[in-house]
């Protein structure tokens, strides 16, 4: 049964513009994202600078903010933090929250780059600069020592950064782990995973299938829909680390972690899923709900 904080803040999201804005037609929705870069803010809120060490770097171009404890030394482990919002939109509040809980309790770096969005910009051009972000951390910290977190775009991000890595001339050592919180790893879907998407669609409080429908002229024109720049669930997976998903069962992405954890496990890779039964989409950074903590306290269990 799900808890009556987690309840009123689900009746907030279902209150908020979210669904609308992610059901809106292919024009709209790109006016919409061309009012809310004006608006959008790139920089930590007050209480990360007050609460921890925060470093500001340039890396191709973008700032990148690195965390670490104040008083305390930081531990070994490093935490690429890569936040969602559909490839257009910046960090919000609730991952700065969950960004300093990482650094209070772990004395965990963590590394948030403010990445190229769409469609200013394409997928290949964040994976571009968050390639160099990973470079810059294996300067200080071993692979074995970092873990990509990533929700939602974020999630699919992790990916990708690692499916494009292995094509290189001279690829970068993998990090260790992978975290993945209510990745869609599958652009344009059609056919049974479509259905099964909509299915949810009624139970899910903030996300619209009608989005699915615009991501590959947004996020990466002129591709075909199974290249792994917009799907990675069509890349090499045997170049994947361990791998750790989170997925709602009302999310809309949730029909597509099966295939997901799947098609990791038979090229070889350590998959494992965590369920958030009537869950939402990125349920375990929401603020104050007792199923938001205990999911968070699996993430920080499993970063170490």
């Amino acid at each position: 049964m799900r808890s009556v904080r987690y309840k009123i803040i689900e009746t907030g999201v279902r209150l908020s513009r979210y669904k609308k804005m992610f059901g809106l037609d292919e024009a709209k929705f790109r006016a919409y994202i061309a009012r809310r870069y004006a608006a959008q803010k790139t920089s930590p809120p007050g209480f990360i600078g007050r609460r921890h060490r925060l470093l500001e770097l340039n890396i191709g171009g973008k700032p990148c903010y690195v965390i670490t404890p104040k008083k305390d030394n930081p531990s070994a482990k490093a935490v690429l933090f890569l936040h969602g919002g559909g490839l257009f939109m910046e960090t919000t509040p609730i991952h700065w929250i969950a960004v300093s809980k990482l650094v209070s309790r772990l004395r965990a770096t963590v590394w948030l780059p403010v990445y190229p969005l769409a469609p200013r910009h394409t997928v290949k051009d964040a994976t571009e600069m968050l390639l160099l972000v990973y470079a810059e951390m294996l300067k200080t910290h071993t692979a074995a020592d970092i873990v990509f977190l990533g929700d939602s775009s974020g999630a699919v991000l992790s990916m990708i950064l690692c499916q494009y890595n292995k094509t290189l001339s001279e690829p970068l050592p993998i990090p260790c782990k992978l975290i993945l919180v209510s990745p869609g790893t599958e652009a344009s879907p059609d056919g049974e995973l479509l259905a099964a998407m909509k299915r949810i669609e009624p139970y899910d409080p903030m996300l619209s299938v009608a989005f699915m429908g615009h991501m590959g002229s947004l996020l990466a024109p002129g591709l075909d829909k199974t290249n792994y720049f917009l799907s990675p669930i069509y890349g090499d997976f045997s170049v994947l680390p361990e791998m750790h998903v989170f997925s709602g069962t009302y999310e809309i992405f949730y029909a597509q972690v099966p295939a997901l954890v799947e098609r990791a496990r038979a090229a070889g890779v350590n998959a494992h899923l965590y369920t958030g039964e009537k869950m939402m989409h990125v349920w375990p950074y929401i603020p104050f709900a007792p199923e938001s903590r205990k999911a968070l306290a699996q993430i920080f269990e499993l970063i170490g």
